[in-house]
């Protein structure tokens, strides 16, 4: 069901580009002192470096499938007419084909309709990729020494490793879905470290971002479990957060139970709207923890 697949990506390029504003500050504290009594070292830079970098390759592949969606709209109008015409030419078959071929060399029809494809440059996303790799090797052993487990280690690297294949090969859906999982591992990874945001609203983020995704590709089941997830990730993180805004958190509570109910109507109209309503709160969230 393409129209479907174009349909969620669009709302992802949405959604991806609030958390790119969103995480511009997510590690705004990350010169103070830790507290008396403090066990985890303060976050380094490299770590918000690696969460921007994961959430500009979201963005750029997100906006590709934008473009490929408009790409095909634009395709499936010029095919239509031609169609008709076809139908409409009836006797004059023969003598339009060869009227056609003649004019080939003149009005290259094929080229135009390549020329309907946008170029896909992938730059942007092997740039953000390159500066991801390059984050990891500066945290990768300040992970270590703060206490990072070398499951948790493997995991993030099979992901990367997994990303970086999919970028390589230029494959828009599974680019998104890999950079989404590694956004899951991010959350392992600052758990080891003091941060402004508890690691489990990472989590929580990661499971609304999955539901939204399944239910792009209409895998329901799927969307449900990670709904559910998301419900049960946000009340464990509403127990990490120490100061709590509570206008902004009821929000998110009530919008968290928004989309699990359009998920369970296997609505995708909707869950495109109450995902977009629900990122946008959560965004604000965000700018009140930093």
């Amino acid at each position: 069901m393409p129209s479907i697949k174009s349909s969620y990506l669009i709302i992802l390029t949405i959604l991806c580009f609030s958390l790119s504003v969103a995480g511009c500050n997510l590690m705004g504290g990350q010169s103070k002192k830790p507290e008396s009594g403090e066990q985890k070292p303060q976050a380094p830079a490299a770590l918000e470096g690696m969460l921007k970098s994961i959430e500009g390759v979201i963005s750029e592949v997100a906006q590709k499938s934008k473009m490929q969606g408009m790409s095909s709209l634009q395709r499936s109008a010029k095919v239509e007419p031609g169609k008709d015409s076809e139908q409409q030419g009836g006797g004059q078959k023969d003598s339009g084909g060869e009227n056609q071929a003649q004019q080939g060399g003149e009005q290259p029809g094929g080229a135009a309709s390549e020329n309907l494809t946008p170029v896909m440059d992938w730059k942007k996303e092997e740039d953000e990729l390159r500066k991801l790799h390059r984050h990891w090797n500066k945290l990768e052993p300040q992970a270590i020494k703060a206490g990072l487990g070398s499951d948790e280690r493997d995991k993030f690297e099979d992901n990367l490793n997994q990303l970086t294949r999919y970028i390589g090969s230029k494959n828009i859906e599974e680019s998104i879905i890999a950079a989404t999982s590694l956004y899951m591992n991010y959350a392992d990874i600052s758990q080891v470290f003091s941060t402004d945001i508890p690691p489990e609203y990472y989590r929580t983020k990661f499971e609304i971002m999955s539901a939204i995704i399944k239910s792009g590709s209409a895998d329901w089941p799927a969307a449900s479990n990670h709904a559910k997830k998301a419900q049960e990730r946000w009340d464990s993180f509403k127990n990490q957060l120490k100061e709590k805004p509570e206008e902004l958190m009821s929000q998110c509570e009530f919008a968290i139970q928004d989309l699990s109910q359009a998920v369970s109507m296997e609505d995708f109209n909707l869950v495109m709207i109450k995902g977009e309503v629900l990122m946008g709160v959560l965004q604000e969230l965000e700018a009140k923890m930093s």
